[in-house]
Parts: structure tokens; C-alpha cells; sequence
């Protein structure tokens, strides 16, 4: 716990930047293997003060459509189209501007915080089941971005809750067997 408590802002940043460039990495392979296929269509968050800020180390040159969460007052969210530009602003929050909400996507890959995760890729949400209501019938890669500080034996599973493809952190990349 008290290395917990002594992560500086400094570190802070070297951890979310490492977390950002793993994740970036992967999807340059994984985008690489879809031979032919749409642009990839990535399904995003808007962090709140200590999840991963996943787009930290990507850039405008990297050719990927983008999506963030909107997440509705009857525990549904979806994904929205956004400008890349719009997520590096850091402006857009939980819940989407009225007129972003006209459309909605499913994204190719959607990228899930959480407060901690097991190596069996199971992750401990905030307790409303957002994501795992909408997961329950996606098709799509499922990745949980964490800090490995957050990892635990066990997260005591629900029914209704859902298990990740792969969990990235900043110092490795763990696959499930899909």
C-alpha cells in the first residue's frame, strides 16, 4: 500500500504515457492483421482523475476512427463518433453532448478502466455494470487499460460480470485465449 501513496505526479505521467504506448503498440499489430478491413474503429473513455489516459502517446498520423462511451442515466452506454483532436482537449466527459449522440458505432476494439484486475482478466468496475451490460453481447476486442498496481488475486466476480480479451499496464500485455 505505501508504494501505492508515494506515486508522484511526475511518475504518474511515465506510468500513463507506458500504459498509452503498450496500448498503441498493440493496436498497430492488431490493426496490421485485419488485412483489408475498414479503418479501425476505437471505442475510448474519457479517464477520470486515476484511470489511464489511453491516448497520451497517440498521435493525428496514426489512421484510426474514434469513439467515446456515453454512458446513459439507465445504466446503457454507447459509443459516439469523435475528432481525435476533441479527446486530447480532455473537455468531453461521461456523458456526451446531445448533438454527438445523434449516431452511435460499435467500435473494433473498446478500451475499459476499472479499479483493479486479476490475471485471469477479470476487472473490478465501479459497481453499476455499465460495461458489462453492454459487453454481454459484444463482439468486439474487449482491452482493460490499469496501472499494475491495481492487480489482485481475486475481484470476487458477479454473474452478470464480464471477463476482458487482454489487460494492458505499463509494464506488460496479458492475452486471454481467444
Amino acid at each position: 500500500m505505501k508504494e501505492r501513496l508515494a506515486i508522484n505526479e511526475n511518475k504518474m505521467a511515465a506510468l500513463h504515457e507506458q500504459i498509452s504506448l503498450n496500448l498503441k503498440n498493440f493496436l498497430i499489430q492488431f490493426d496490421s492483421q485485419r488485412h483489408g478491413q475498414e479503418k479501425l474503429t476505437i471505442g475510448g473513455y474519457s479517464p477520470l482523475k486515476y484511470e489511464p489516459v489511453w491516448f497520451q502517446a497517440f498521435d493525428k498520423h496514426v489512421d484510426w476512427k474514434y469513439s467515446l462511451v456515453h454512458m446513459h442515466e439507465d445504466i446503457n452506454l454507447t459509443y459516439h463518433s469523435v475528432d481525435f483532436a476533441e479527446i486530447l482537449t480532455g473537455e468531453l466527459g461521461l456523458r456526451l453532448e446531445e448533438q454527438k449522440l445523434s449516431s452511435s458505432v460499435i467500435p473494433d476494439v473498446v478500451l475499459i478502466p476499472g479499479l483493479a484486475y486479476t490475471r485471469s482478466l477479470e476487472r473490478l468496475g465501479r459497481g453499476k455494470a455499465y460495461f458489462d451490460n453492454y459487453l454481454k453481447n459484444y463482439k468486439g476486442e474487449k482491452i482493460g487499460l490499469f496501472f499494475g498496481l491495481q492487480e489482485v488475486d481475486d475481484v470476487f466476480l458477479e454473474k452478470h460480470d464480464m471477463k476482458l480479451d487482454l489487460i494492458i499496464t505499463e509494464k506488460e500485455i496479458i492475452r486471454g485465449n481467444k
